[in-house]
C-alpha cells in the first residue's frame, strides 16, 4: 500500500478457490485485518480487480506467514494448529482499493464506519491509520496477508 488508497491483498487460490471468481464477478472486495496480541480489527471495503501474482508477492507472502506464525506461537498457538491456516499454494492477488473501513474491534465502536470515530473521545482513531503501514503489517504479522 505505497499510496495508502489501494492494498494488494495475497491469497491461497487453492485455499480460499471462490474469491477470485467473486471479485471477477461482481469488482468487491472486503477484508478483515486483526492485531492478535490486542485483537484490534479493522475491516476495509472496496472495489477490487485482479493482478497476476509476482515473485515479490511470493517472497512477501512467505516473509507474513513466518511472522504471523512466530507472533500466534509467542501467544500459545501450537505451530501446528497454524500451519493449515497460512498457505501461499496458488497464490492470487487481489487489489483493493480502500472506500471504507469499519471498525471490527469487539466492544461499543464495532461496525461503526472509522472515519465517524474523529472528534469522538477515544484512542482509536490513532490507530486506523496505522492498521496498514506502507503495506506491511502493524506489528509483522498484525494483520492479513497483504502489501
Amino acid at each position: 500500500m505505497e499510496d495508502r488508497e489501494t492494498i494488494d491483498v495475497i491469497f491461497s487460490g487453492w485455499q480460499w478457490p471462490y474469491i477470485e471468481p467473486c471479485i471477477r464477478q461482481n469488482g468487491r472486495l472486503a477484508v478483515t485485518f486483526v492485531s492478535p496480541p490486542d485483537y484490534m480489527t479493522f475491516q476495509f471495503k472496496g472495489p477490487a480487480a485482479m493482478r497476476d501474482a509476482e515473485a515479490a508477492d511470493l517472497d512477501h507472502a512467505e516473509r507474513f506467514m513466518t511472522a504471523a506464525t512466530n507472533e500466534l506461537a509467542a501467544l500459545g498457538v501450537e505451530r501446528s494448529i497454524i500451519a493449515p491456516w497460512l498457505t501461499a499454494r496458488e497464490a492470487r492477488v487481489a487489489r483493493l482499493s480502500i472506500r471504507e473501513v469499519y471498525v471490527q474491534t469487539p466492544g461499543p465502536l464495532a461496525g461503526m464506519l472509522a472515519g465517524m470515530l474523529a472528534g469522538m473521545s477515544t484512542d482509536m482513531p490513532a490507530a486506523i491509520p496505522s492498521a496498514v503501514s506502507a503495506g506491511t503489517p502493524t506489528r509483522e504479522p498484525s494483520d492479513a496477508r497483504s502489501r
